[in-house]
């Protein structure tokens, strides 16, 4: 099987997996009830301050829509892999299986509206306020035009998917993209030996 493991795909400072990010955005009250216990343990004032500032985060909305950011990107990543795996495939089924996980995740591209109404829709079912922090307006902010259902969208939000969702996205299929060309020249080289 070829080396081009999608789940080990890396993120800034390392692999991310759907395993980790699907168990915490599915038990966030318990994760911050966790956190509250922990408050009522002897701690540094340092690590008082750290737990806090985790209760806030747990408890926010830019928490829940990172969670399903993550959930709705890596979902796609881990569905193929187990495919490559489970098939123990050579690189005649992962050259088709990367040009529909790049076709996926282009679609994913669009979704955002999707998404961040989802996230809507956590938020009250945990009684959290759907609204990001607010932030100072930036020239970016000033200069975008957007469609009518970008007016309705907080700067915070427009922030979120242009610098984080859309950047993630995008890295993703680039790398995937350099990986599939890779595959793909080495099936197109070799595919004879396969037909005899």
């Amino acid at each position: 099987m070829l080396g081009c493991h999608y789940m080990d795909y890396h993120v800034q400072d390392g692999p991310i997996v759907v395993a980790s990010v699907q168990p915490f955005a599915a038990h966030l009250p318990g994760i911050k009830k966790a956190l509250e216990d922990f408050l009522l343990l002897n701690l540094t004032p340092k690590t008082t301050i750290e737990v806090n500032s985790a209760i806030k985060y747990v408890s926010s909305f830019t928490c829940i829509v990172m969670s399903a950011l993550w959930s709705k990107v890596l979902a796609p990543i881990k569905q193929r892999n187990q495919v490559i795996h489970a098939r123990e495939a050579m690189i005649d089924a992962e050259v088709p299986n990367l040009r529909s996980l790049i076709k996926e995740l282009k679609e994913l591209h669009s979704q955002w509206p999707m998404i961040l109404n989802e996230s809507k829709l956590v938020a009250k079912s945990l009684n959290i306020l759907a609204e990001f922090p607010k932030n100072r307006k930036s020239r970016r902010d000033v200069k975008e035009v957007g469609d009518e259902a970008d007016e309705i969208e907080s700067r915070g939000a427009r922030a979120l998917k242009r610098d984080v969702f859309h950047t993630i996205v995008d890295s993703l299929i680039s790398g995937l993209t350099t990986c599939f060309d890779a595959a793909n020249r080495i099936y197109q080289t070799f595919s004879f030996l396969g037909s005899t």
